[in-house]
């Protein structure tokens, strides 16, 4: 499950085992229940048996879809840098021959590993954002440069095209001055086009 931090609401965003209608009941609030209490907390929780356990709420699943044997709940949080950014659940049935350890163990494997694919997804985000800027700011001088076919960054272009940018909307007489071969005429093209 992970947080959504505007509404301070927990929702199951990956389900294994679950109906499609379950997930979508898998809704709690900041220290509602075990799981919200988990959110809260940071701290793992053992529920040994969830039919004496008030805090558990039976809301994405209820407790007529499970086992008649005594079923336990684990929760443990996914974090990042220490703080809960979601929480890993799962129902087990009690009396098994697997200590409930190696399962707790397993579980906190997974959940660090959630945390880390959470972050190198965000990362991943956010250097895609980055590089789709750059490539955005770059296709446009690109095709600044191209539309009006003049090439070059020394300073002294930059100088020339300020000053084109800057009369090209007046009405005055302007006369350009340069040898053969310098681009009076791209100049004068560029000029005219603004």
């Amino acid at each position: 499950m992970l947080e959504d931090v505007a509404s301070q609401t927990l929702r199951i965003a990956y389900a294994y085992g679950l109906q499609p209608f379950e997930k979508e009941r898998g809704v709690y609030h900041f220290n509602e229940g075990i799981t919200g209490k988990v959110m809260a907390s940071g701290r793992v929780s053992v529920v040994q048996d969830i039919d004496n356990e008030e805090d558990f709420l039976f809301r994405a699943v209820s407790r007529n879809a499970l086992p008649n044997d005594t079923v336990s709940f684990i929760a443990v949080p996914i974090l990042q840098d220490e703080v809960p950014i979601g929480v890993l659940g799962c129902h087990r049935l009690r009396h098994r021959p697997r200590g409930i350890l190696t399962d707790l163990h397993l579980l906190h494997i997974v959940a660090a590993m959630i945390g880390q694919i959470l972050r190198i997804k965000e990362l991943v985000k956010q250097r895609t954002q980055t590089l789709e800027l750059q490539n955005n700011a770059l296709r446009s001088a690109l095709e600044q440069q191209h539309t009006h076919e003049l090439l070059g960054s020394s300073g002294q272009m930059k100088q020339a095209l300020n000053q084109a940018l800057q009369i090209s909307g007046s009405d005055a007489t302007i006369m350009l001055q340069g040898e053969s071969g310098t681009g009076k005429e791209r100049f004068a093209r560029f000029i005219h086009a603004r």
